[in-house]
């Protein structure tokens, strides 16, 4: 693990008693292989300034389009725990961590993975579509023990 230098400072926000040092670069290195990957990490720190979590930093738009909602949405406490939920639980499902997993989903939740699939110019008039939506609907037994079978009856 390596602190990259940055073009930026890294954004310091204190909401109750915890101080929030967003956007932090770091690379990450698998010591089996030359795999690599790089994300912004978050450090939250209690009042005694010492280390109280780490996680992988959400988008900047996912940030701002929290953030950027009325007051109706949640004080600016409220914004930033859902925030910190959904840091929390990026950085569990990259690092598979399914203890955490298992502890906020119920039994029978159901989990859509998704993305869009984006189109090439159409060819002589095929594939006309604008765009098309892949997704994945799975129970969350399935989720968590991929490979494993869910009990008779439970399935996505």
């Amino acid at each position: 693990m390596k602190i990259l230098p940055g073009d930026q400072n890294p954004d310091i926000i204190s909401v109750n008693d915890k101080t929030i040092v967003r956007s932090v670069p770091m690379k990450f290195c698998y010591s089996q292989s030359q795999r690599s990957f790089i994300e912004q990490v978050v450090f939250t720190f209690g009042a005694d300034l010492k280390v109280e979590a780490i996680s992988f930093a959400i988008s900047d738009k996912a940030i701002g389009d929290i953030a950027s909602r009325s007051d109706r949405f949640g004080t600016v406490e409220d914004k930033y725990q859902l925030i910190n939920f959904m840091e929390h639980y990026k950085t569990a499902y990259c690092l598979k961590r399914l203890d955490y997993i298992e502890k906020i989903f119920a039994d029978n939740a159901l989990i859509i993975i998704g993305s869009v699939i984006k189109e090439a110019e159409p060819i002589e008039g095929l594939y006309n579509k604008a765009g098309w939506v892949k997704y994945l609907l799975r129970r969350i037994c399935e989720f968590q023990l991929r490979g494993k079978h869910c009990e008779k009856g439970e399935r996505g």
